[in-house]
């Protein structure tokens, strides 16, 4: 298969070259997946539009109270930054623990974000942050909730000519004291058969919480049903356990590789119990910490 690789030196221009022949061309970030299904014949591009020579869309920067992060800053990048450590380490968790260290030393956030793989762990972790893709196209500019970027297996809802720009995360005490824990089929994966992510706020109660599971469904997927249940409730081990048993009640998950759906229904049990007390505790006040 022969293919051009097209390097524009701006994100208009790379707008431009990629909306001339959007169903004829793919965007190329870190290309660790995107080189997979180009062996597989899964797409089978006249062009690709590379990112790499685009200046401005790496690195972490404050915005209102948030973070910024460009779509072109590697995972290893994500992890190591200050920034996201101090204000958001639930996701420095997160982009630690993606595939294996040579896939995130060049693995980008915004590729990963846009590969739309539903066993990847940044999207659950950007879910319940409430974060918004920064996207520019031929119409202009436009910010695209988390919660409503994904569409199906592989398919996000970028409209053609289409670029992810930064990854915007609003500020928030729940970012600085969250959780991710994933689950592993086998010791041989790269990959989880599920991840939790949990935020908390809590006194002797729980004040908020947010749940977001990724592995079980064909997207990322926000347990509303579960936090309803436990603002107001004392936030303890038997809480977190009933709220496991509800989120594992209300899901039905997908079979594939990396597991069964009856074995990942009695996962989630167990990993999301088990993320919501550890949420717990790190949001207590460290005088209250049990």
């Amino acid at each position: 298969m022969r293919f051009d690789v097209l390097e524009p030196r701006s994100v208009q221009e790379a707008v431009d070259l990629l909306a001339a022949r959007p169903e004829e061309r793919r965007v190329v970030a870190g290309g660790t997946a995107l080189i997979v299904f180009l062996k597989e014949r899964a797409y089978t591009p006249e062009a690709l539009v590379s990112l790499h020579r685009v200046p401005g869309l790496s690195g972490v920067e404050p915005e209102d109270g948030g973070l910024r992060i460009g779509a072109m800053t590697r995972l290893a990048d994500v992890h190591r930054d200050a920034r996201v450590r101090a204000e958001c380490p639930v996701l420095a968790e997160a982009t630690r623990v993606v595939a294996n260290a040579r896939i995130r030393a060049v693995a980008t956030l915004g590729g990963n974000l846009c590969h739309a793989d539903y066993h990847s762990d940044p999207p659950g972790v950007l879910l319940a942050l409430g974060a918004r893709v920064q996207v520019r196209g031929p119409a202009g500019e436009r910010d695209i909730p988390i919660a409503e970027f994904y569409r199906d297996f592989y398919e996000t809802s970028l409209r053609p000519g289409e670029i992810a720009v930064a990854i915007r995360i609003p500020g928030s005490p729940l970012a600085r004291t969250g959780v991710y824990q994933r689950h592993m089929y086998s010791a041989r994966d790269d990959w989880p058969c599920l991840g939790v992510t949990a935020l908390a706020e809590v006194d002797e109660t729980c004040r908020t919480l947010r749940l977001a599971l990724a592995g079980v469904a064909n997207r990322p997927l926000r347990l509303t049903w579960v936090e309803e249940q436990a603002v107001g409730r004392r936030a303890d081990a038997a809480l977190a356990a009933a709220l496991a048993d509800l989120a594992a009640e209300g899901v039905d998950p997908i079979s594939d590789l990396k597991g069964p759906d009856w074995y990942k229904k009695e996962m989630v049990r167990v990993c999301v119990a088990e993320a919501i007390e550890r949420a717990f505790e790190r949001a207590r006040p460290a005088g209250r910490r049990e």
